[in-house]
């Protein structure tokens, strides 16, 4: 959103719709995996990882730069750096009982 309205300058309302609509993107990939019946576990890694990948060179080729361009004081680094720090924690949380990479543990 941030993106779009300050370095695009689209709309408010515009971008909203435009980040719906990629939204709306996931939810079709979520239902067609979910409707396919004999789908595989290395199907389903290797779809994570390639979509995992794609944020990723997002996240480091354009966002990043631009992140660090605002970042004028040490003040905004550490506002910076505890607002990743508040997305990490739920994703470890939510990990720390996650048994499928432990030994036995690969069903769900």
């Amino acid at each position: 959103y941030f993106m779009f309205t300050r370095f695009c300058h689209i709309p408010p309302c515009k971008a909203l719709c435009i980040n719906f609509v990629n939204g709306l993107s996931v939810m079709l990939g979520a239902c067609l995996i979910v409707g396919i019946d004999d789908i595989t576990n290395v199907a389903i890694g290797s779809i994570l990882g390639v979509s995992g990948g794609v944020y990723i060179y997002i996240a480091v080729a354009e966002c990043f730069p631009r992140a660090k361009q605002a970042q004028k004081t040490l003040k905004d680094k550490l506002i910076s750096f505890l607002a990743f720090v508040i997305g990490v924690i739920p994703i470890g949380l939510v990990l720390m009982n996650h048994g499928h990479c432990e030994a036995g543990g690969d069903a769900h």
